[in-house]
């Protein structure tokens, strides 16, 4: 229940429940339960809501400095979604961005046609961007603090970007996406065919991998690599599949992609 506290020592554990009442009614009386919990939380819900930013943010500028730098990223992800996303935090009227996966461009919301629309309150968007949230799934809409349509089926890629809004996270989710598929899974730079995952948190190295004497440099965290050996000079027992392009046979399979 809402307030118990279990406590565990090396007897056992022992379950203390703030109101008896609740404990009781919770099961016998659902409705009435909920209605004393409302009542009990609303003070804080509305203190919640009060202490939200509002008009402290171009929202707008501030979704397209995050997002497009991201976007331009997201291969996997944008080819998934092919289509607008649509953002809408007007109160009267529309107001917002349309986020084009095929274009990489975050635009302000005219008549786009789109695919996916989410109507987020604006005092919450701003949190999200004050804050730099970068899993708005479990941060925002799993509190179901939005509303959604759709035009088709259920896309996941659109709900994996928004839990991606960080480098880091999106490389990750897109390293991953890319390992389902056989495509472009080498390329070739500097005389070899090398890994086109960074085996660290599988950031593109088609984008940030840098070659300097011998070594690749994953940019994105800074992990190193021989090419000669394909040991890493980073981390002990993590090695970068690459090869020496005079040694692989022109009869390979292998997808290659050329940064």
């Amino acid at each position: 229940m809402p307030g118990s506290v279990i406590t565990l020592n090396r007897g056992g554990c022992s379950v203390d429940h703030t109101d008896v009442r609740d404990q009781e009614e919770a099961f016998s009386d659902k409705k009435a339960y909920l209605q004393r919990y409302q009542v009990r939380q609303r003070p804080r819900f509305e203190a919640a809501r009060s202490a939200l930013p509002l008009g402290q943010v171009d929202v707008a500028e501030e979704l397209r400095q995050w997002f497009e730098p991201l976007l331009d990223r997201a291969d996997v992800m944008s080819a998934g979604i092919g289509g607008v996303v649509v953002i809408d935090y007007g109160s009267d009227r529309p107001e917002g961005v349309a986020i084009d996966f095929n274009r990489r461009r975050v635009e302000p919301l005219e008549d786009q046609q789109w695919m996916h629309y989410l109507k987020i309150d604006r005092p919450l968007l701003e949190y999200c961007i004050v804050h730099q949230l970068e899993d708005w799934v479990n941060e925002l809409f799993l509190s179901f603090r939005f509303r959604a349509k759709r035009k088709g089926p259920y896309n996941e890629y659109v709900y994996t970007f928004f839990k991606c809004l960080s480098m880091e996270r999106l490389q990750y989710a897109e390293g991953y996406y890319a390992e389902r598929s056989s495509a472009d899974q080498f390329w070739e730079a500097a005389g070899y065919r090398i890994q086109r995952r960074c085996p660290h948190l599988k950031a593109d190295l088609t984008k940030f991998g840098r070659i300097e004497g011998g070594v690749l440099t994953c940019t994105m965290h800074g992990w190193q690599y021989d090419l000669a050996t394909g040991r890493s000079l980073t981390s002990e027992g993590t090695t970068l599949y690459c090869r020496p392009l005079s040694a692989i046979s022109p009869e390979s399979d292998a997808s290659v992609s050329q940064p």
